[in-house]
């Protein structure tokens, strides 16, 4: 099957590629911060006004101020990978067309 060629995808399908594509380079920077700050708010704990991440059991105290940073990306984050999944998949869905389009030409 020869690749489709993007001038055969419309352009609501071309958005959509960027869109996934921004959203999965969020999920890849997410990720990365997450590792590196020794997990994220959401899987954290709050015990006696000091702040916590928590990735695999192990707690890492951090500032409230990082904590709540985490907490807001990480539900952006989640939002964004599920928009990013719904935009592939139109993408997909345009791409699979096109491609039908120049198996018949």
């Amino acid at each position: 099957m020869p690749l489709v060629p993007s001038s055969r995808i419309p352009l609501f399908g071309r958005v959509c590629g960027i869109i996934a594509l921004c959203c999965g380079i969020n999920l890849i920077i997410w990720n990365y911060y997450s590792v590196q700050h020794g997990g994220d708010a959401l899987n954290g704990t709050i015990e006696d006004g000091r702040y916590f991440f928590s990735e695999h059991g192990v707690k890492t105290e951090v500032s409230a101020d990082v904590w709540r940073f985490s907490k807001s990306y990480t539900k952006v984050t989640l939002w964004a990978s599920a928009i990013g999944g719904v935009a592939l998949l139109v993408l997909a869905g345009y791409a699979i067309d096109a491609r039908e389009r120049v198996v018949e030409d």
